[in-house]
């Protein structure tokens, strides 16, 4: 990813408030802006990340950590939140009103985030054990090479099925419409079949190997073709096929896709 080259000091209309910080923390500081304002990610670390590679720096810099968990936030330009994922979890991030007029103030582009997306189309603050698990698969399948959509939006499509992700290879329209399942419950046949007459097969993430076993048990039960995955697989494989548990309609293993 290309960085423009940063300002060593803030839009005119906001330099009173930030005349006591150092040029280059500044350039730190809307570096983690621009990253936030064009990809719309939220997971922390899947920016830690990505702002420690525009500086040549390690994954896990300290510097780099502090330009979000420390600067931004003390200066209120961001918001951030933890949510319960596994023994870790997870810290959220997403543009505060003044971090967005900054923004705005440079010309960029501004992509809703997806933590506020889930926010408006998906009951996120609600839901937060479902929202981590959406943002945990997108970051893993950006680390596989796929583009990301989330909650995409169907209406063209005369469809009963609401998917939680789409993705696809850059430059290619086809993909995977994903459903991300927390919990495993009770049988959904009805919601397998929705998902059948939107792309012909069942694209799953489940959160632990238990609950994706289960998962895949019940859609080969219906008969369906079934691409399936678990989160904590994922996060420990970091590289690989974006689902590793596959069958075709008549219950046979195919390789992984």
């Amino acid at each position: 990813m290309k960085f423009p080259l940063f300002s060593k000091v803030p839009p005119a209309l906001f330099v009173n408030r930030f005349l006591a910080i150092r040029a280059d923390r500044w350039q730190r500081m809307e570096a983690g802006l621009y990253l936030m304002a064009i990809t719309g990610w939220s997971t922390a670390v899947e920016l830690y990340g990505t702002l420690a590679r525009a500086y040549n720096l390690p994954p896990k810099s300290a510097s780099v950590r502090r330009v979000f968990d420390q600067y931004l936030t003390e200066y209120r330009l961001i918001e951030s939140s933890r949510l319960n994922f596994f023994r870790t979890g997870m810290r959220i991030l997403r543009l505060a009103p003044p971090g967005l007029d900054i923004c705005q103030e440079r010309g960029w582009e501004v992509k809703e985030s997806e933590w506020d997306r889930l926010i408006r189309l998906h009951d996120g603050l609600n839901q937060p054990g479902h929202v981590a698990l959406i943002l945990a698969f997108a970051r893993e399948a950006r680390v596989r090479g796929y583009e990301v959509e989330l909650l995409p939006d169907l209406t063209s499509k005369n469809t009963r099925s609401e998917p939680d992700i789409f993705v696809h290879r850059p430059g290619e329209a086809a993909g995977f419409y994903v459903e991300i399942e927390n919990v495993y419950h009770k049988p959904k046949p009805n919601k397998w079949k929705n998902m059948m007459d939107l792309q012909s097969f069942i694209a799953l993430a489940a959160r632990t190997p238990i609950s994706r076993r289960r998962l895949v048990e019940e859609v080969k039960a219906l008969h369906f073709p079934v691409y399936a995955v678990d989160i904590k697989m994922m996060i420990g494989a970091k590289k690989g096929p974006l689902f590793s548990d596959c069958w075709n309609a008549y219950g046979e293993q195919i390789p992984s896709k």
